[in-house]
């Protein structure tokens, strides 16, 4: 269960990261 959970989260997190970099790259160019 925990382990679960902790997986949701870093999913979450990379998709977040994920999508600050694609709108730095667009704001950059």
């Amino acid at each position: 269960m925990v382990l679960i959970k902790m997986v949701c989260i870093e999913s979450v997190l990379v998709a977040d990261i994920a999508t600050l970099v694609f709108n730095f790259d667009r704001y950059k160019n």
